[in-house]
Formats: C-alpha cells, structure tokens, sequence
C-alpha cells in the first residue's frame, strides 16, 4: 500500500471492493462457527496467549493490534452508510488545520489532536474511552447509596428472540417494554411501596447464529433499604415478582412473546464491595478489545459487536460483515446507558456530560512528538495494525530510543518517514511527500489493479 492519505471518496470506494473481495472468499465461516466452542465461539477472548505466557506488554501489544484492526474494518465496511460518516474520520483526520500529537501519562502513548465520533456502539476507540469514564460514574453512584442506607438491585431483563428477526424491531420492543415498567399508576405504587430513588439503565446486545440477535437491558435499582434473599427477605422477593409480571405481562399482552417470569428476568442485591464490578458490568461491551480477561460473550455461542468485528477483520467473513452493517445502522441514536429523573442530583452528583464530551476529551499527557498530518493518514488508513505499532514504540522510557523505533517501524511498513524538526520534540514527517494530487491519483491506480 502506498503512504497517500485517501479522502473519503477513496474510502467508500474502496469498501465496494472489499465486500466484493470478501464475497468471492471463501475462508472458514468463523461467524457462523461461532456457535462451537471447538471453533473458538463464546468464551473465547479476542486475544490468546499460551498459559505460561507472563509478558504483559506482549499482550497488551496484542489487544491493540486487535483492536486497530477491527477498527480499521468498521470504518472501511460501513463508510457507504449515513450514520457512520463519522466513523470514518474517527482517529484518522486532525482536528482543524494542525498537526496531532502523540502525548504519554503513566507511560502509555496516545494520539491527540484527532476528530473522534463519540460513537459508543461502533468505534472501538471511542467506546472505551465513554464507557470506562461512564463506570467510574456509576460505581461512585453505588458506593453513594450503600453508604447511606440504601440498597441497590442488578436486574437483568431478557426477551423471547429466534433467528432471522431484525435488531431493529426486537430493540424496539425491549425499549417498549421497559417503558411501560417504568410508567403509569402502577410504577408509583411501585417507587413509594420499595423507596425507589431511581435507576441506571444499559442495553447490551449480543448476536448467536443459532437464535440470532439478544438485546437485554441491565438496570442497576435504588432502593430505600439492602434487600437480599437474607436481608429483608419478603421485600426482596416481593419486587422480584411485580417486576416480573409487568415486564413478562408487557411482552405478552402488546408483543404476543410468552416468556417465563422465573427464568426471563434476573434480580441480585449488589454488595458494597461490588460498587466497582457494578460499574464495570454496566459498561463491559467497551472493554473487549481492552482488557486482558474479558470474554468475547457470556454463553455458548453469544458474541458482542465488537467480537463480530473482530472476527470479521481476521476471516472476511461475510456473513460477519454484513452483521455489523446492521448493528452500525439500528443502534444509530440509541442511548447505551440512561439515568432516570432526579436520580444524579439525588445522589449529589453533577449534570450529565454527554458521550461527544467523554470521547473529546483527551488525559493530561506530556506531548512527546509532533505527526505531520500527512504521514499521519498515511499511517491509519493502513489494515495491518501500522497505528497500534507506531504508538507502542513511543513507550520506551528513553525518548530518543522511542523516536528511533517509531521511525523503525515505519520503515518496516514500507512508510519513509523523517525528523524535521526536534524542539520543543520532535516533527516527524514523510520522506519527500508527493503532491496530494498524485498521491490520490495514485491510490485510484492502485485500487483499480486490485
């Protein structure tokens, strides 16, 4: 590949012949496969190291990898669609007429200076930086309510699915559903009779091929007094059931799903030494392609969007592309996580930000290079993890060790690249760049001989 940047034109067109390319191949269906843990289905994390493995950095080198090349391939499938245009200028397009930065704090390397998306379903970059900041929130929540008194109830509620039927429709009825928990004459009764101070909503999906798309909601609940099948036991289960019979009544009365109020929605009290898992719980869809341990889904079989992109980048899976596809456009607008009225300033906490402000907001790192925006495209728009091996290098402790193996690793993609300038750090850029005409006229060459 050549080191031009390509505009966005470029990208959409280069999607068509990559869904072409992927169509006429025919590897190993690892989407459909998914269903068997022998093919590497639920329970597989994205990233396996051998168990006598103990290097750290190697597998978080590995996660990042994974990450940039699922990343690379969400922006290049869904770049024809609307409501990702965004997405493809996520982390590749510089934020007005300067240069990004590559910055460090607690010896991580991060891009500055780069247009994000706030997409919280679809980019993986984004996701995490929401979510992670989002958990943070909840579990001082948490931690708030138990310390005062109070109890909190994990409810997960669940909904009858089966192959083949739209994400879109299915969601539509799970949000219908939680609605009409949460609304009228019988919600009242429901808020004075347990103390009910409010809620905190997530939606998690998660797609088998044998029964298709699952989205189901965690709520976290907070309620006047701690309720456990030990601790103020009658209260407990009594709320268990009204919940149940108005979720499972809902379902059936508007939706004509019959689902079992033992087995279709779940209740646990969360303990104060939770506060934190709580948090995270809520917010794990951001941490796949992140954290070490996390599992690409919790049953046999289940996989996470993100999981789908993931295999989707390694195999070309079709099937597994056009997925995606489908995720990206019926989560457009959807909220991840939601607090109920008057909750926050119940708890003493501040206004909500918004997902773009999270996303936009960079750590308090020290800029340790400047990336002249040109070699920067260059560097994204590659499939072969270039951005995930670029800024590794720049985690030496030695910044001019760092600068030099930055460099080397550009070399090794094929990418000449030089320092310019070295204070106040150092300016790396191209090599003799060609015009951005022929740079493009270039890549409409080379796509075209593909």
């Amino acid at each position: 590949m050549t080191s031009g940047a390509k505009n966005t034109t470029d990208v959409q067109s280069e999607n068509a012949h990559r869904l072409a390319k992927a169509a006429a191949r025919q590897p190993p269906a690892k989407g459909r496969a998914a269903d068997s843990a022998a093919e590497g289905g639920a329970g597989r994390g994205l990233v396996t190291m051998a168990d006598n493995s103990s290097n750290r950095a190697v597998r978080r080198q590995q996660r990042r990898n994974a990450a940039d090349r699922a990343q690379t391939l969400i922006r290049e499938i869904c770049g024809d669609l609307p409501v990702a245009k965004r997405i493809v200028k996520c982390g590749r397009i510089p934020t007005g007429q300067g240069n990004p930065k590559v910055a460090k704090i607690g010896g991580r390397a991060y891009m500055s200076g780069l247009q994000t998306c706030s997409n919280v379903w679809c980019c993986v970059a984004c996701s995490y930086k929401i979510r992670v900041k989002r958990a943070a929130e909840i579990a001082v929540a948490v931690r708030r309510h138990l310390d005062n008194g109070g109890g909190v109830l994990h409810i997960v509620v669940t909904m009858p699915h089966r192959a083949g039927e739209a994400l879109a429709d299915l969601w539509s009825i799970l949000s219908d559903c939680w609605a009409h928990v949460t609304s009228g004459g019988g919600w009242k009764t429901f808020r004075e009779r347990y103390e009910v101070l409010g809620y905190i909503r997530a939606a998690e999906v998660t797609h088998a091929w044998s029964s298709g798309w699952h989205p189901h909601c965690h709520v976290l609940l907070f309620v006047g007094a701690p309720m456990s099948p030990c601790e103020n036991e009658e209260a407990f289960y009594s709320l268990r059931a009204a919940i149940r019979h108005r979720w499972c009544n809902r379902m059936a009365d508007k939706h004509d799903r019959t689902m079992s109020e033992e087995f279709g929605i779940r209740v646990d009290p969360v303990k104060a030494d939770d506060a934190d898992g709580s948090g995270r719980y809520l917010t794990k869809v951001g941490y796949e392609l992140a954290m070490t341990n996390t599992k690409v889904g919790r049953d046999e079989g289940h996989r996470t969007p993100f999981a789908i992109a993931h295999d989707a980048a390694e195999t070309g899976d079709m099937a597994d592309i056009n997925l995606f596809r489908e995720w990206v456009q019926a989560s457009h607008r959807k909220r991840s996580i939601s607090w109920s009225n008057g909750l926050r300033e119940a708890l003493g906490l501040g206004p909500e930000r918004s997902d773009e402000e999270l996303a936009t907001e960079d750590p308090d790192g020290e800029t340790v290079a400047e990336i002249d925006r040109n070699l920067w495209r260059a560097i994204a728009d590659r499939r072969d993890s270039a951005r995930a091996k670029f800024l590794a290098a720049f985690e030496h402790e030695d910044p001019e060790t760092a600068v030099a193996q930055a460099l080397q690793v550009l070399h090794g993609l094929g990418i000449n690249a030089v320092i310019r300038e070295a204070s106040p750090y150092p300016f790396i850029g191209l090599d003799h760049p060609p015009p951005i005409t022929t740079m493009r006229r270039n890549h409409h060459v080379e796509h075209q001989t593909h």
